[in-house]
């Protein structure tokens, strides 16, 4: 949802791509906000990362496989 449909809206009703991935990482962040103020940075960065990777890549396959690795690797280290 947020580096496919919200990246390309955001983008597209900003004007900017820049705007939509910084756009879309923040509102990432922001949907993680019960998990603390340090989590919803952290996780802002991670989603404005994505979205440059989804971006430049055009898939969405390596940022899927990316938090899927760290959801699992999470989930493993802090059971």
């Amino acid at each position: 949802m947020y580096r496919g449909y919200l990246l390309v809206q955001l983008g597209a009703f900003s004007r900017s791509v820049i705007a939509g991935v910084v756009l879309q990482g923040v509102l990432f962040g922001l949907a993680h906000a019960d998990q603390g103020f340090a989590a919803v940075v952290r996780l802002t960065l991670y989603g404005i990362g994505f979205g440059v990777v989804a971006r430049t890549r055009r898939s969405l396959l390596p940022t899927i496989l990316t938090h899927a690795a760290i959801d699992l690797s999470s989930g493993l280290l802090h059971g």
